[in-house]
């Protein structure tokens, strides 16, 4: 199918019965595909998206189908913003979840990697 339009693709069963059905989106890269977000959900354009997988995903879990649990760090803020050694600082961290699931109970935890060996160790 060229990418050079939009158009209605339909899913039909042996009787031509109409299973699912879908306004294909022209928008996407050489190679890329739309893609089902959630195969559960319904087919609006709002539960479909460009592939980030060049040449799709044939057999495998879509790659725009969020995961189950996805916690991202949106934003971090210091208080004071430019603190010098021996002040008290607040951090105020707002985290989203880009995840199918609930995330109920999380905690956030917050190292000084004085070493810089990116390892999260409380002594360093």
């Amino acid at each position: 199918m060229a990418n050079t339009e939009g158009r209605q693709v339909w899913l039909l069963n042996a009787a031509d019965d109409t299973l699912e059905s879908y306004f294909y989106s022209a928008n996407n890269l050489q190679g890329r595909s739309d893609e089902k977000k959630v195969m559960i959900k319904d087919s609006s354009q709002a539960n479909w998206a460009n592939s980030i997988i060049i040449n799709g995903t044939p057999g495998f879990k879509n790659s725009v189908t969020p995961v189950q649990f996805d916690l991202q760090l949106s934003s971090i803020t210091f208080q004071p913003s430019n603190p010098v050694e021996g002040d008290d600082v607040t951090v105020l961290a707002k985290v989203k979840n880009a995840g199918s699931n609930t995330a109920d109970n999380y905690t956030i935890e917050i190292y000084n990697d004085a070493n810089f060996d990116s390892t999260a160790d409380p002594g360093n």
